[in-house]
């Protein structure tokens, strides 16, 4: 029975800057969150902090997963953030 409850989860969607939109430190929004998710978090393998999604107060461990984007010059980034 230790560790039955289901853990919760949260589907998010993130609109970034990519093609033909300012760039910061020689990067588009979208471009430093990829490099984020591939070094940091690697690719959804390693959990990290984030502001409690629920209450808005303190911090909790969120792994994110089911990262998809689409289009061009806005990335729409879908990706699911599960308490760890």
């Amino acid at each position: 029975m230790k560790n039955s409850i289901p853990k919760k989860t949260h589907a998010l969607n993130l609109r970034c800057r990519d093609k033909g939109t300012p760039k910061v430190d020689g990067k588009t929004e979208f471009e430093h969150f990829l490099y984020w998710y591939e070094n940091t978090v690697k690719s959804g393998t390693i959990p990290f902090y984030l502001a409690d999604i629920t209450t808005g107060t303190g911090s909790k461990l969120y792994k994110i997963k089911d990262v998809t984007w689409n289009g061009q010059k806005y990335k729409q980034v879908s990706f699911t953030l599960e308490e760890d």
